[in-house]
């Protein structure tokens, strides 16, 4: 029997962990920060001398690997150093990171014995232009795994099972097992997944898959050129008020109303929030500028999933699966499907 059951879905808004040990009746998950930044010893001993007197914080919250004289932070603790940008990077090799550091937290949540190895069985997705380089996480994972330490702790962990998939594979395997494989070889099905670092497509025609792609087209490339286009704003803040405007717009006007899906966003006391000028005419126009930049990167995002889209599913579906949190933001492409 292995000692952690592990599926780890290394995103870049959230890694997101689902796990259970041999004593949970009932699978438990966490959430991590999705940043990884690597230090030197003497900048982490540092800080912990300025900041370890303050509280003490959960594993997940505060985490940090140590392998081979070199230190990552992972998470919530990684944004204390200035993260660098990894979106461009390969996933699988910040997957690595991710995956150990979702290990000692469990050992460290559940106090589990680390006097022998661990035994783990993983599962991870990976984007399917990167699944290739499901060889190359396995065996980067198993060397790192043999023995590091997490927060000052020797883990080492013997891998009974490493399962790469990838990422929107299991929707279409769900509709599949709920409605049989002959349902599933007559359908033109699809699978379209909206994630903060790529969109990830996947046609199936006759049961077999026909067209993928996962291309950086994601929601935070988005956001960055709206910041291009303004100034004073971060991703973080930027998400929020997009969001919570969204929310507003739904409260505003009913479901029924003929108001667009992008609601007027200078309206919105969400984003009006995210100017900083005391001058109330100043502020006003630093609304507009904000409203203007929202609306007009939006468009030509739009354009660009639509091109996107229509490439990936040539014909007309007979069935989509559509999952990630951005897609209230994307649903004026709806049509295009």
């Amino acid at each position: 029997m292995s000692d952690i059951y592990l599926s780890v879905d290394a995103g870049n808004s959230d890694t997101k962990v689902e796990y259970r040990t041999p004593l949970d009746s009932v699978a438990r998950y966490f959430l991590m920060s999705s940043a990884v930044e690597e230090v030197t010893k003497s900048k982490l001993k540092d800080y912990r001398e300025r900041k370890g007197w303050l509280g003490s914080p959960v594993p997940e919250k505060q985490a940090w690997l140590e392998w081979n004289e070199q230190v990552f932070l992972v998470g919530a603790l990684a944004y204390e150093f200035d993260p660098c940008d990894r979106r461009v990077e390969p996933k699988y090799e910040n997957a690595v990171y991710k995956v150990l550091a979702a290990i000692g937290v469990i050992v460290q949540k559940h106090q589990l014995a680390t006097t022998k190895k661990l035994k783990v069985r993983l599962g991870v997705l990976l984007p399917c232009n990167e699944y290739s380089d499901r060889h190359r996480f396995q065996k980067s994972l198993e060397l790192m795994s043999s023995s590091y330490q997490f927060r000052g702790q020797t883990i080492k962990v013997k891998l009974e099972e490493v399962v790469c998939r990838p990422e929107g594979g299991g929707l279409a395997i769900a509709r599949m097992r709920l409605n049989g494989e002959e349902w599933f070889s007559r359908q033109r099905l699809g699978v379209w997944m909206l994630g903060d670092r790529n969109f990830t497509g996947l046609y199936f025609e006759s049961g077999e898959l026909k067209v993928s792609d996962s291309p950086l087209i994601g929601f935070s490339f988005m956001l960055d050129r709206i910041i291009e286009r303004t100034s004073g704003l971060t991703r973080a803040s930027l998400t929020e008020a997009i969001f919570q405007g969204l929310q507003e717009a739904q409260k505003t006007y009913p479901e029924d109303s003929s108001f667009p899906c992008r609601p007027p966003w200078e309206e919105l006391e969400a984003i009006k929030a995210l100017a900083t000028a005391r001058d109330p005419s100043l502020r006003s126009l630093e609304v507009k500028d904000i409203a203007c930049a929202i609306e007009s990167v939006a468009s030509e995002w739009d354009e660009k999933i639509q091109k996107w889209l229509k490439r990936i599913f040539p014909k007309r579906l007979t069935e989509i699966s559509v999952c990630g949190g951005r897609f209230h933001f994307c649903s004026d492409n709806r049509a295009t499907l």
